[in-house]
């Protein structure tokens, strides 16, 4: 008896018989009925072959010829697909779901002419759809039309693609798209709404696309200008209650759009996480919001879906930059650039620029400034690639070129703030104080919705050292107060408000304004020496030397702190000023 482990010989034909061949499938039917099956299942490599076997059987069978444009089309073979619609129509010319592929080829070859010709002719003919439909057709034409840029036409195309099929999601993200495009806001997310609520017919989509274009139209929505319009007015004085309520309203407006692109972009990833353009543009927004450890996660999980993708890589290279490891920066920018070439609509502009500023974090320069020229050979009206440079130049301490690179970037974009700042600080090197003044008080006025309270204390600081520069001690005093209003952590404004009064002659405000700035940062032997001289002018001896022995601690060879603590131990009077 044989055992399962040994093999079965085969019985030999019995006298005066031939062994039976195995039967060879010929069926037409079941050749055409798998070729539909592979292809439903979107194995489009294994219904290839099965369809051309069923074709050899019948040659003359549209059906077949149309079915296998549509294999073609999803193999990205177009061309082929173009061809194989083609004969499909010779063999019966009022077939829309021939013509229908047409389309589809056309516009995915870049001809939206021909395409949008078809799909009209589809539609004239209104017969023989196979599992198609009408709104299939309306949808492609507008596919066509968006791809030709003319987006108003193609918004009507997928209104009656919508009229056909009231739940065809896949139209209403792509008129989400369309609307986002043309800056139709509001209306663009309703439509994006709809599609994920309604979920259906996605085609070879899905959700993640209405997702995506959600998350990228609450950003675009998220900009100072559409922020402010809806805001109420306020007057022009940048301290007044007025306008810090009309900046907060600003800043609340934008931070709740960016968020909730944030918010889009996670269902996109949750859907499908090898989506590297959603962790992307994820990533852009968080490091937009200041959440730079977030952005740079995001951008490592956008680099974990395609490694050589060189939008993530600039954008892990600004993120680094921002984390001042200007090395590991100039890396990622130089990964960018041999990357995948895949960019957004600036090309390979970000990558030029973050090199720059990273090649000027390691104090190159020369190299930082070629690559910003790279920067502006790809687009020369980029206001932060001219603000860059001048920046650049402001550290090789070139402040008239670095002026000239700064009119450039407002002349492109005369709200932005960090132009106006570093304006700023660009007058106030070449002694033009007044102007300097006035380019801090524009930048105060100009795009602050998402610049941190830090960053705007630091504006009045600097303000407030030019006025008192001017001998404006009491309007230099009041710059203080909106600095330490707004950042009451700033060590240098409590010290500048302290050294204003002093000047004055108001030493207990002055000695007030010290105390703080020590609560702030105690090792500060500057700090305890002035204080320790202005309360030697308000005769308080003992807390005098007191504040002289502590900055001895920090620095026991301070000589000033030395001959004050001195003077005062030994008693003498206090006739003036101390030596």
């Amino acid at each position: 008896m044989a055992t399962s482990n040994q093999p079965l010989v085969a019985r030999s034909a019995e006298a005066g018989t031939s062994p039976r061949a195995v039967p060879v499938i010929a069926d037409f039917n079941y050749y055409a009925n798998l070729c539909n099956l592979l292809r439903n299942q979107q194995k489009y490599e294994a219904a290839l072959p099965v369809c051309e076997q069923a074709m050899n059987m019948r040659r003359r069978n549209p059906l077949l010829w149309a079915i296998r444009s549509d294999i073609l089309f999803n193999l990205g073979r177009y061309e082929e697909a173009v061809a194989s619609a083609t004969a499909a129509i010779e063999m019966r010319p009022k077939y829309s779901f021939a013509r229908l592929q047409q389309c589809r080829a056309f516009s995915e070859l870049g001809n939206q002419e021909l395409a949008i010709a078809a799909c009209d002719q589809a539609l004239q003919i209104n017969k023989d759809w196979g599992e198609m439909s009408p709104a299939a057709a309306w949808y492609t034409k507008g596919l066509a039309l968006e791809r030709g840029k003319q987006n108003t036409e193609a918004i009507a195309a997928y209104d009656q693609a919508l009229q056909l099929q009231p739940q065809y999601s896949l139209a209403l993200a792509s008129q989400c798209r369309v609307l986002s495009e043309m800056g139709e806001y509001e209306t663009a997310i309703a439509a994006c709404d709809q599609a994920i609520e309604t979920n259906n017919n996605w085609g070879n989509s899905s959700l993640a696309q209405a997702a995506f274009w959600r998350g990228l139209t609450f950003s675009r929505w998220g900009t100072y200008e559409q922020a402010i319009a809806s805001c109420p007015q306020a007057t022009t004085d940048a301290e007044s209650i007025e306008q810090k309520t009309r900046l907060a309203c600003i800043k609340q407006k934008r931070l709740n759009r960016l968020e909730a692109a944030i918010d889009a972009f996670k269902r996109t990833v949750a859907i499908n996480p090898q989506d590297a353009t959603a962790w992307t543009y994820q990533g852009n927004l968080l490091a937009e919001l200041g959440q730079y450890s977030q952005a740079k996660i995001a951008y490592e999980a956008a680099l974990k879906a395609s490694p050589n993708y060189s939008l993530a890589l600039a954008g892990q290279c600004a993120i680094l930059n921002k984390l001042e490891n200007y090395q590991a920066a100039l890396t990622a920018c130089d990964r960018a650039l041999q990357g995948d070439g895949k960019w957004d609509e600036n090309g390979s502009l970000l990558a030029h620029l973050q090199r720059g500023q990273a090649l000027a974090g390691l104090k190159q320069y020369e190299a930082a400034l070629a690559a910003i020229e790279q920067a502006l050979s790809q687009k020369s009206d980029f206001a932060q690639t001219w603000n860059a440079k001048s920046v650049i130049l402001w550290q090789m301490n070139q402040y008239q070129q670095a002026l000239q690179a700064n009119d450039r970037a407002l002349a492109i974009d005369s709200n932005y703030f960090q132009a106006w700042l570093n304006r700023g600080s660009i007058l106030r090197a070449l002694n033009r104080k007044e102007e300097a003044i006035a380019a801090y008080e524009r930048s105060l006025t100009s795009d602050i919705s998402l610049i941190s309270a830090t960053t705007l204390a630091d504006v009045w600081t600097n303000r407030s050292l030019l006025l008192w520069d001017l001998g404006k001690t009491q309007e230099a005093i009041n710059s203080t107060n909106s600095a330490i209003a707004l950042n009451p952590n700033s060590l240098t404004a409590w010290f500048n408000r302290a050294v204003f009064y002093d000047s004055l002659q108001q030493y207990e405000p002055a000695a007030i304004a010290y105390q703080q700035a020590l609560k702030i940062q105690p090792q500060q032997e500057r700090v305890w020496f002035a204080l320790g001289v202005v309360l030697l002018r308000l005769k308080r001896q003992p807390e005098a030397i007191a504040a002289f022995e502590e900055a001895l601690k920090i620095n026991p060879n301070y000589s000033e702190a030395i001959h004050n603590r001195n003077f005062l131990l030994r008693s003498y009077p206090i006739t003036g000023e101390p030596y």
